[in-house]
C-alpha cells in the first residue's frame, strides 16, 4: 500500500479551515479597546493605561469591552476589533458569554489578547482575603460570609499556585500520590438478602444451614430453589436426593430436582423440590447435605398455591396465596468447613472493617471518591450514613453509576475531624467558617482563591435560530479557578470546562494557559467546526485537556488541535484524555473528522488521546505521548472505541507513544501496576484504521492491539518492548477479518511474543509480511502465537520477513532512527521523521493559508 495516499485526510482537513492566522504578537497600537485592573468601565477604554489626570483610560472588565465592541461593529464597519488585556488577575463575577452578535468575519476577526509581554489571568473564583486567626499556631480560621448557609459551597481551594488538600481520610500521601492514601472496600453485610448473593463450597457431607421463617398461614407449601450446579465432572448430574430440609428438628424431607444448571455460576429456578406442611407461626428450617456434592445456593421459596412456579428474581407472588422468599446467605446458623458467602456488589452500599473508620459527628457532608467496578473510572458520591459497628457505608440520593465491588479503592473527603496535617482545609458550610492548616506561615500573603463558577468563557451559538459564533479569537490569556461537578451523569464523560465553544465556527484559541481549573481546559460542543486550538498549555487540571462532545445531535468536525502541551491533568476525574473525541451521533459516522497534531501529552491518569463511538476520518499525527494510564486499566496511550465496523477509519501516523502503565486493585486490596495497557489500542471493533510510522515503546502489555476490528492496516511502525507481546489481535466474537501487518519493526529486549492472538482464526490477518523481528534479550526467542517463525510461515505469514538487528541509532536513549545500513530499509521500511514529532516539529504556519 502506498503510504502517500494517506496524506489525503490532512490535506482535506486543512482545506476546510479558515483564512491565514495573522501575526501572533498583538500590536499594542491597533487595539480598539484595552482592559486593565486599574481601569474603569466609565472610561472610553481606548487608552492602555489611565491618563495623568485619571479622567480616561482602559476598561476594568472584559464584559464592558465585549459590549463596546458590539456597538463599535455597528458604528464603524472598518474598525479594528481587538481588545488587549493588561497583566493582572480578573475575578469574573459570572462567565463571560459570547453570542452570535459578538462574531467577527474572516476579514475582521474579533480578538481578545494579552497585551504584548504581559500575562492577564481570568479567575472564576473569589479571593479570600479576610483576617486569619489561630489558637494553636497550626490551624487558622477565617469567616467567609458568602459561604454561610451553603450559599457558596466550594470543593477546591487554591493557595498560591497549588490546590490545598480538602480534609480527608486516609490522608493524602505526597510521597506516593497514586498508590498512597486509600481504603479498600470490603464485603458488605447489607448485600445479604439480595439475589446475586450465594452460599458456596457446601459440598461436604454434614454441611448445613438454618433459617428462621415466619409462616403467614397454615398449609402445604411447595419448595423451589434458585441455585447453580455443575457436578458432572465428579460423576453426578443431579443433586436430587442428596440434601434435605427439616422443620423444627423433625423428620428430614428429601429435596429432589436439583439437576446441573450448566455451571456453578449459572443460576436457575428448580422444579418443585418437596412439599412441606407448615403451621402458621415461626419455624426453624435446616438444609443439610447428606450425601456430598456441590451447589451454589442463592435462595428458596415456599408457596401454598399448588399451581404456582417461580419466574424471575424476585419472583412475583401468586394472587390470593402466600409466597415466602428466603435468601440462603441470611442463615442464622451454619456448619461447613469450606462454606463461603459471596455477596453481590452494590451501587448504594459498601463494606468496611468495623473499627477501621471513626465517628465524625461534626461532618455531615462527607463525600466518597471511589474507583468502582473495574477501575476504569472514578466517581464522587455523597455519603448518607456510616454504620461503624456493622461496617456498612450508605450513599445518599441516587445509586452510583457503577457497582462498588470488593477491593475498589476509595477515600472519604470533607471531614472536619480529619483536618490533621499541613496543607489541609475544611469549610463549615453552615457557619461559613474556613479552616486551613498552612504549609507556610506566610500563607496569607499568597493568593487564596476558591472557585465560584464552572466556566470562565462561554462561546455559544443559538441552535433554535441556527446561528453560530464565528471568527472569535483568544490569545495569550490564562484561565484559573473553575469548579467541577461533584456527582455526574456518567463518569465516562466529565462535563466541565473553563472555555466552551458551542456552535462556534472559525474561532481560535492560541497560546493560552489553563491551570488549576476544575474541569477540562477547553470544550468544543455540538455543531462547532473549523476551529483551531493551537499552542496552548493545559496543566494541573481537574479533568483533561481538550474535549469534543455531542450536543443537539451534532458533533464538532474539521477542527485542529495542534501544538499544545497538556500534562498532569485528571487531578479530580480520571476517565479523561489530553485530547478526547467523545461519542458522536451514529449518522455522522462518515462525516469529516478532526486533526490532532504535534501535541505533547504526558502524565495522564488514562488516555493521551481518546476517540469514542462512531468516530471516523480523524487524523492523529506527530504527537508525543508519554506516561499515560497511570491510574486506570484496560486502556491505551492512544485509544479508539468506535464499535461500528462500518464507520470511516481513522489515521494514526508518526506518533511516539511511550510508557503506558496501567493500574488496578485486587479484591484483597493490593495494587497491580503496571497492568493491562497498550500503546495504541483499537478497542471494541474499531475498524478501517491506518497506523503508519508510529513508535510505540515500553507500553506494558503491548505496542498495538486490535480488539475485534476489521480491515485495519498496521504499517511501517516501530514496536519496542512490552511485558508480554508487541502486537496483539483479540478476535472477540470471532468477527475479525481483513487486517494487515506489514513492513513493521518489532524489537524486544526481554522475553515475550512478537505477535499474540486470542480467539485466533486464519481470517484475522489478511496479510502479514515484510516485517523485521529482533530479540535482543539474553535468551532470544522469536515467537508468534506461541509458535516459532518456521511454524508461523507454514500458516502463510511473513514469507519475506527478516530476523536481524534493525540497527537503531541509540535505542538505550530512545533514539529509534535507523542507521543507513539498517536491514529494514531492504524490506521497504520508510524512515520515520522523528525530528517532527511533538512540539519540536510544530509550525503554526502549517495551519494557515
Amino acid at each position: 500500500m502506498d503510504h502517500l495516499a494517506y496524506l489525503a485526510p490532512t490535506a482535506a482537513l486543512l482545506l476546510g479551515f479558515m483564512a491565514a492566522i495573522p501575526a501572533n504578537a498583538a500590536d499594542p497600537t491597533s487595539a480598539a479597546f484595552y482592559v486593565a485592573p486599574n481601569g474603569n468601565d466609565a472610561w472610553s477604554g481606548k487608552l492602555p493605561a489611565p491618563n495623568a489626570g485619571a479622567t480616561d483610560g482602559p476598561f476594568a472588565t472584559l464584559a464592558k469591552a465585549r459590549d463596546a465592541l458590539r456597538a463599535l461593529k455597528t458604528s464603524d464597519p472598518k474598525a479594528v476589533l481587538t481588545v488587549l488585556v493588561r497583566a493582572g488577575t480578573y475575578y469574573l463575577p459570572e462567565p463571560l458569554v459570547f453570542r452570535p452578535q459578538d462574531s467577527g468575519t474572516p476579514q475582521r476577526p474579533v480578538t481578545y489578547a494579552a497585551y504584548p509581554g504581559e500575562e492577564p489571568v481570568l479567575s472564576g473564583g473569589r479571593r479570600i482575603a479576610s483576617e486569619w486567626r489561630t489558637k494553636d499556631g497550626k490551624i487558622y480560621t477565617t469567616e467567609v460570609p458568602a459561604a454561610k448557609g451553603g450559599s457558596w459551597f466550594f470543593r477546591l481551594l487554591r493557595v498560591g499556585d497549588d490546590w490545598a488538600i480538602r480534609a480527608r481520610f486516609p490522608n493524602y500521601d505526597p510521597s506516593d500520590p497514586i498508590k498512597g492514601g486509600w481504603l479498600f472496600t470490603k464485603p458488605c453485610s447489607r448485600a445479604r438478602g439480595q439475589f446475586g448473593a450465594a452460599v458456596g463450597n457446601i459440598h461436604n457431607r454434614g454441611d448445613f444451614m438454618e433459617w428462621r421463617v415466619e409462616v403467614p398461614a397454615t398449609g402445604d407449601y411447595n419448595v423451589f430453589h434458585y441455585y447453580a450446579a455443575q457436578n458432572k465432572p465428579w460423576g453426578k448430574t443431579d443433586m436430587g436426593g442428596s440434601t434435605t430440609f427439616t422443620v423444627d428438628g423433625g423428620e428430614p424431607v428429601v429435596l429432589e430436582n436439583l439437576q446441573d444448571t450448566g455451571s456453578f455460576s449459572t443460576f436457575k429456578w428448580s422444579a418443585r423440590n418437596a412439599v412441606l406442611h407448615l403451621e402458621q407461626g415461626s419455624h426453624t428450617i435446616r438444609w443439610t447435605n447428606i450425601k456430598g456434592g456441590g451447589l451454589n445456593y442463592d435462595a428458596f421459596v415456599l408457596c401454598d398455591d399448588p399451581t404456582w412456579t417461580p419466574h424471575g428474581t424476585p419472583p412475583a407472588p401468586p394472587e390470593g396465596k402466600h409466597m415466602i422468599l428466603v435468601h440462603a446467605e441470611t442463615f442464622v446458623k451454619s456448619q461447613g468447613k469450606e462454606l463461603s458467602v459471596k455477596l453481590p456488589a452494590s451501587r448504594r452500599y459498601w463494606g468496611f472493617d468495623p473499627g477501621s473508620l471513626k465517628p465524625w459527628p461534626k461532618s455531615q457532608q462527607i463525600e466518597m471518591h471511589v474507583f468502582p467496578a473495574w477501575g476504569w473510572v472514578n466517581s464522587i458520591e455523597p455519603v448518607a450514613e456510616l454504620d461503624l459497628q456493622a461496617g456498612v457505608g450508605t450513599l445518599a440520593g441516587r445509586e452510583a453509576n457503577q457497582e462498588i465491588r470488593v477491593g475498589n479503592r476509595y477515600f472519604l473527603e470533607n471531614i472536619f475531624e480529619e483536618l490533621d496535617m499541613p496543607g489541609e482545609w475544611y469549610l463549615d458550610s453552615d457557619t461559613g467558617r474556613l479552616y486551613y492548616w498552612p504549609t507556610d506561615q506566610d500563607f496569607a500573603r499568597q493568593e487564596i482563591v476558591a472557585p465560584a463558577m464552572d466556566r470562565l468563557i462561554d462561546v455559544r451559538g443559538d441552535a433554535e435560530q441556527g446561528t453560530f459564533v464565528t471568527n472569535l479569537r483568544f490569545r495569550g490569556l490564562t484561565f484559573k479557578d473553575t469548579s467541577y461537578t461533584p456527582r455526574i451523569a456518567s463518569p465516562y464523560s466529565p462535563p466541565d470546562g473553563a472555555l466552551w465553544l458551542n456552535r462556534a465556527r472559525d474561532c481560535l484559541v492560541e497560546n493560552c494557559r489553563f491551570a488549576r481549573v476544575g474541569g477540562y481546559g477547553i470544550r468544543l460542543v455540538g455543531d462547532s467546526r473549523s476551529n483551531r486550538i493551537l499552542g496552548n498549555t493545559v496543566e494541573y487540571c481537574g479533568e483533561g485537556g481538550v474535549t469534543l462532545e455531542t450536543a443537539d445531535e451534532a458533533f464538532p468536525i474539521e477542527n485542529v488541535i495542534a501544538g499544545n502541551h497538556i500534562h498532569h491533568c485528571g487531578l479530580i476525574y480520571k476517565h479523561v484524555a489530553g485530547v478526547y473525541l467523545n461519542r458522536r451521533p451514529r449518522e455522522m459516522a462518515q462525516a469529516p473528522g478532526n486533526l490532532i497534531a504535534h501535541n505533547l501529552i504526558t502524565d495522564m491518569p488514562r488516555y493521551g488521546i481518546g476517540i469514542k463511538m462512531e468516530q471516523g476520518n480523524n487524523v492523529v499525527e506527530f504527537n508525543e505521548i508519554r506516561r499515560t494510564n497511570l491510574e486506570t486499566n484496560d486502556t491505551g496511550g492512544i485509544e479508539t472505541c468506535v464499535r461500528n465496523s462500518q464507520a470511516a477509519g481513522n489515521t494514526f501516523r508518526y506518533n511516539l507513544v511511550a510508557d503506558a502503565i496501567g493500574l488496578k486493585t485486587t479484591p484483597d486490596g493490593r495494587f497491580l501496576t503496571p497492568y493491562y495497557t497498550w500503546g495504541i489500542y483499537l478497542d471494541d471493533h474499531s475498524s478501517n484504521a491506518h497506523l503508519y510510522g508510529n513508535i510505540c515503546v515500553r507500553n506494558f502489555r503491548g505496542g498495538v492491539v486490535v480488539h475485534g476490528g476489521k480491515n485495519n492496516v498496521i504499517e511501517n511502525n516501530i514496536l519496542v518492548d512490552s511485558e508480554e507481546t508487541n502486537v496483539e489481535f483479540n478476535n472477540i466474537r470471532k468477527l475479525m477479518t481483513g487486517n494487515r501487518f506489514i513492513r513493521n519493526i518489532v524489537y524486544r529486549t526481554k522475553p515475550g511474543q512478537m505477535i499474540r492472538s486470542g480467539g485466533w482464526t486464519d481470517e484475522v490477518l489478511a496479510e502479514c509480511d515484510s516485517n523485521l523481528y529482533w530479540d535482543a534479550s539474553a535468551e532470544p526467542a522469536i515467537s508468534f502465537l506461541g509458535k516459532p517463525l518456521e511454524e508461523w510461515r507454514k500458516l502463510g505469514y511473513d514469507q519475506n520477513a527478516l530476523v536481524e538487528d534493525p540497527l537503531f541509532v541509540d535505542p538505550a536513549s530512545d533514539d529509534y532512527r535507523l542507521k543507513p545500513d539498517s536491514p529494514a530499509l531492504k524490506l521497504g521500511f520508510k524512515p520515520i521523521p522523528v525530528e517532527k514529532i511533538g512540539l519540536k516539529g510544530y509550525d503554526r504556519r502549517k495551519y494557515a493559508r
